[in-house]
């Protein structure tokens, strides 16, 4: 009975951490696709480059904050 009670916990934490590696790798993915997308466009309007690292870099800390709570919630 308590390797089953063992096990079952077991379980339970890795798929939190599946969980938690599900959130950042698409937040990773999102970031990289903004980064290319600034590049983009920044190449397109260079005077715009420092409003569009701006907007880039504000996006990608509101990510991590997602990732970072959703690591917070799934844990518990």
């Amino acid at each position: 009975m308590s390797v089953a009670v063992a096990q079952s916990k077991a379980e339970v934490e890795a798929a939190k951490i599946d969980g938690v590696a599900t959130v950042a790798a698409k937040a990773m993915q999102d970031v990289a696709l903004l980064s290319q997308m600034e590049q983009s466009l920044a190449q397109a309007v260079p005077h715009a480059s420092g409003r569009l690292a701006t907007i880039a870099d504000l996006a990608a800390i509101s990510m991590a904050g997602i990732v970072a709570d959703s690591a917070r919630r799934i844990g518990r």
